[in-house]
C-alpha cells in the first residue's frame, strides 16, 4: 500500500486499515474505523496501543519491540480492541512490512465471532472426552487397514498399555500373543470375519489378550465412522465381567 492513499481504494474496503510510525503513533485510517464508532480524526495522532484492550498492550508491545521482530518481514498478530462504547472485539491484525520512512500499515480481521464459535466447539469437545474418559466400556478405534488410531483410558486399562504405545499397530495385537500377526494369524483371520459379519448394534463375545499375556472375554461392537480422511471402525469393548 502506498505512503498517500487512495480514499477511492479505501473507501470500499469493510476491514478497518491503518497505519503506524515508529513510535507506533496512527498516522492514516480508512472509513471502516466508524464501525469501531471511531472518527477518523479521533484515531490519527493517537498511539496505537490507546485502542487495544489493556490486558494485550504489553503483549503487543513486546511483539513490536522484541529483537526478533523485523520491521521488514509481515506477520500476523491477534488482540481485542476497544470500540468507543468499550466493547471487546477479537481482531486479527496483518501486519504489513515498513516503508523507507518507517510506517507500516495494519489490516484488522473481526474474528470475534469465529473465536465464539471455536471456543463452544473446544469446550463441547471438552465435554465429549469427558464423557468418553469416563466411560466403563472401553473404546478402540482403527482405520480400514485394522490399525489402531486410538483408546480411551478404559481401553488402556484393560490392555494394561498406553494409546500412544498401540497407536499404528494392527489391531491382531490385542488379540493374539504375537504383537506383529496381523493378518497372518489364524486367530486374527477368525476373529476378522466375526468382525466383518457384526453389524452395527450388533455385539459378539470375543477373547482379548493384554500386554502381559492374561487374556480375558469382553463383549464386542462395532460402529463405522465416517470422517473427511476416510472411514474409522470404533470398537466398545465390556468386560464379561461387568457384563454379567
Amino acid at each position: 500500500m502506498k505512503k498517500n492513499w487512495s480514499k477511492e481504494a479505501l473507501s470500499n474496503i469493510a476491514n478497518v486499515v491503518l497505519s503506524v510510525d515508529q513510535k507506533m503513533t496512527i498516522t492514516a485510517v480508512n472509513d471502516a474505523c466508524h464501525k469501531w464508532g471511531y472518527e477518523k480524526e479521533e484515531l490519527v495522532g493517537l498511539s496505537f496501543f490507546n485502542i487495544l484492550a489493556p490486558q494485550d498492550i504489553g503483549s503487543v508491545s513486546e511483539e513490536f519491540n522484541s529483537k526478533s521482530s523485523n520491521g521488514n518481514e509481515s506477520r500476523s498478530i491477534d488482540t481485542r480492541i476497544l470500540t468507543v462504547e468499550g466493547q471487546e472485539l477479537e481482531v486479527l491484525w496483518s501486519l504489513g512490512a515498513a516503508d523507507e520512512d518507517g510506517i507500516r500499515y495494519l489490516t484488522a480481521t473481526d474474528i470475534s465471532e469465529f473465536k465464539s464459535v471455536y471456543q463452544k466447539i473446544q469446550e463441547s469437545e471438552h465435554r465429549i472426552r469427558t464423557v468418553i474418559n469416563s466411560l466403563a466400556a472401553g473404546l478402540v478405534i482403527m482405520n480400514k487397514s485394522g490399525l489402531i488410531e486410538s483408546l480411551n483410558p478404559t481401553a488402556e486399562r484393560l490392555f494394561d498399555e498406553l494409546a500412544e504405545k498401540l497407536a499404528g499397530r494392527h489391531i491382531s495385537c490385542l488379540f493374539d500373543e504375537s504383537a506383529d500377526a496381523g493378518e497372518k494369524s489364524a486367530e486374527w483371520q477368525k476373529i476378522a470375519e466375526q468382525l466383518l459379519m457384526l453389524e452395527e448394534d450388533e455385539t459378539t463375545m470375543i477373547r482379548f489378550r493384554k500386554k502381559t499375556g492374561e487374556s480375558f472375554d469382553a463383549l464386542l461392537g462395532i460402529s463405522n465412522i465416517k470422517t473427511y480422511a476416510g472411514d474409522l471402525y470404533l470398537l466398545t469393548l465390556l468386560p464379561a465381567r461387568q457384563h454379567a
